[in-house]
């Protein structure tokens, strides 16, 4: 196995982190849409909430870029019914 160099980048391709943060996004996703809600919740705060874990999963483990990540939390809002895409991405405007 050849050691990376300072500078160098990894070679392209699916990393054991990305492939835990996609996981972890996936999973948060599934569970805030079909758990009933958990303690007093409304559904679209746990729904907000799955979503937030998801995009916080790709964040740290750099899954996807940070801008892709953000603007896929932007659209992902109004699939999920948390808000219109008006109201999602009125602080960007």
């Amino acid at each position: 196995m050849n050691a990376m160099h300072a500078g160098e980048k990894p070679p392209p391709g699916l990393t054991p982190s990305h492939a835990i943060g996609f996981g972890i996004a996936l999973a948060a996703v599934v569970a805030a849409v079909w758990l009933p809600p958990l303690g007093g919740l409304k559904p679209e705060a746990q729904r907000l909430a799955g979503l937030f874990i998801a995009g916080l999963a790709l964040w740290i483990t750099e899954a996807l870029p940070i801008a892709v990540t953000a603007l896929l939390v932007i659209a992902a809002q109004p699939v999920l019914k948390i808000a219109t895409m008006g109201a999602a991405g009125a602080g960007f405007m």
